[in-house]
């Protein structure tokens, strides 16, 4: 009898895999504290010399506004950037430039004329954020430099509909390419990698690999890029993220051999900033 119950247990339907429908959920007012990091490492040799290289790192600290959210489309953002700090070497020569409250207050390496970076960094960033993640950026091209090349700004493209761990769908480039910097584009999949809980709020733990080579000006480019996210299920928004990216290669470059090898680190957090 016994054996006959625990058989039939064992023949029960397993419950149906929970889906979740992630998305942005952004509302007038709302305010958050936001923070990057990035470094980066490159190094191009061309006839076994070094014709290009740079090994820095990158901070930026800021906070995030809502501005206003129509019933359909894009919520209105308002970047504005309190600190943002570079610091490491091009060239093999020193860098080291920190702005901070509006004011210079290291400008070791950098472009003698800097009397208007303040202006710049001052004038508040405004993108639309749609409810998948995706973005468009707003303002001045100067002040973008920093954000344009990375299409996860504010997180990962979000799903078109609902999901179970383990189900995966297509992601965006990862890094953009902007009037400054080029870069090549390499589309992934992400991944419902499970769910937990993270700052007390239950997370979707959002992943994607990448390990790929791509033509790029005649040379095989190998891609090896990892992202995982956590994104508050129930309020709707990115915790944190982090991304590396690294490039490498050899072949016949603008007419002779070289190699390339590029690093990229990055990552993000966000934290909402109570109302008084």
């Amino acid at each position: 009898m016994i054996a006959a119950i625990v058989l039939a247990l064992l023949q029960e339907p397993a419950p149906p895999a929970r889906e979740v429908a992630l998305a942005w959920k952004c509302a007038e007012g709302q305010r958050f504290a936001v923070g990057w990091k990035a470094s980066a490492f490159m190094k191009v040799v061309a006839e076994k010399k070094e014709v290009g290289s740079f090994d820095f790192t990158s901070a930026v600290e800021g906070k995030l506004s809502i501005a206003s959210v129509p019933r359909v489309g894009k919520a209105e953002c308002l970047l504005s950037i309190r600190r943002q700090e570079v610091r490491g070497t091009m060239m093999r020569w020193p860098i080291h430039i920190l702005l901070e409250d509006g004011e210079i207050k290291r400008s070791v390496g950098a472009d003698k004329n800097l009397d208007d970076l303040p202006t710049i960094a001052n004038k508040p960033i405004w993108f639309k954020l749609s409810p998948d993640g995706r973005f468009d950026l707003e303002g001045s091209k100067e002040a973008q430099d920093f954000f344009a090349t990375m299409d996860d700004l504010a997180g990962p493209r979000l799903p078109p509909g609902p999901v179970k761990v383990g189900d995966s769908w297509d992601g965006a480039p990862g890094l953009r390419s902007s009037k400054k910097f080029s870069l090549s584009k390499v589309a992934g999949t992400y991944k419902l990698a499970g769910i937990r809980r993270a700052e007390g709020v239950e997370c979707a733990r959002i992943t994607m690999e990448v390990d790929r080579e791509v033509p790029d000006q005649g040379v095989q480019i190998r891609h090896e890029v990892k992202r995982e996210f956590l994104f508050d299920i129930e309020n709707g928004r990115c915790l944190r993220g982090a991304l590396s990216w690294r490039m490498s290669g050899a072949g016949i470059m603008a007419g002779e051999q070289g190699s390339l090898d590029l690093k990229i680190s990055f990552e993000f957090d966000l934290k909402p900033i109570e109302k008084k």
